[in-house]
């Protein structure tokens, strides 16, 4: 999982989006280790490829999270229609 998700996780918890059962940092770290989840860290490759991306997310968190996952091969597990508009980008939802 991208490090940016850590921070959209975050300002949604306390902008009252999302209702978590501890506070965001917490339950993040709890949720990385109970479905095995690594973290990724957001270098220079993925946020200089993330600005190569075509106009289709203004969203800069967005868009670093799908630089992550075409660097890594993954999958996007997002509801986000313009995400799966990406060239060679696989979603799941």
């Amino acid at each position: 999982m991208s490090a940016i998700s850590a921070f959209e996780i975050g300002i949604k918890e306390r902008r009252g989006a999302l209702a978590l059962p501890l506070a965001a940092d917490r339950w993040y770290v709890r949720a990385l280790a109970h479905h095995g989840v690594e973290e990724i860290a957001v270098d220079s490759a993925i946020a200089l490829r993330s600005t190569r991306l075509p106009p289709l997310h203004a969203d800069p968190c967005d868009r670093i999270i799908v630089a992550t996952a075409l660097r890594d091969h993954l999958a996007v597990l997002t509801p986000d229609a313009l995400i799966r508009r990406y060239p060679g980008v696989t979603t799941l939802w």
